[in-house]
């Protein structure tokens, strides 16, 4: 082989490791875990209409800018207009150090295919942030 073709050669299968990189999931397993497992247990307080004991585990962010009686009922009016929870499925979880509004830290976005009894197809969007303690707390809930 001449020179030029291993040039080429090797051009092409750098190109192809770099692609394998970029798509691969960098995240630690036991923070996916941790965020998972935060986001589902928020997700079943507000599935069994415990709207107060959901806004408890919040973090101060949220509980500082929705009051937890206005939080409960605006969780409450749009949880009981499309009825209860039938599917869901995790999409998507990401990481980000910004959020809109939000105060400096890390963040935990899940994204949730979900279907309800009278809204069909919907979208829950679960945004978490680590606290000083290095624990995962809700930081925002959003139905779409």
């Amino acid at each position: 082989m001449n020179i030029k073709r291993h040039r080429h050669l090797l051009a092409i299968a750098l190109t192809l490791l770099v692609v394998v990189l970029m798509n691969v999931d960098w995240t630690p397993r036991e923070k996916k875990e941790a965020v998972g497992n935060t986001a589902t247990q928020f997700l079943e307080l507000i599935d069994a209409g415990r709207y107060g004991e959901a806004w408890d585990e919040a973090t101060g962010f949220l509980q500082q800018n929705i009051p937890r009686d206005r939080w409960i009922g605006k969780v409450a009016g749009e949880r009981e207009g499309i009825g209860a929870l039938l599917e869901r499925s995790l999409s998507e979880t990401g990481f980000t150090s910004e959020a809109s509004g939000g105060p400096e830290g890390e963040y935990a976005v899940l994204v949730y295919q979900s279907r309800f009894q009278h809204k069909g197809q919907a979208s829950e969007k679960v945004t978490l942030l680590l606290g000083s303690d290095a624990v995962w707390r809700v930081a925002g809930y959003f139905i779409e």
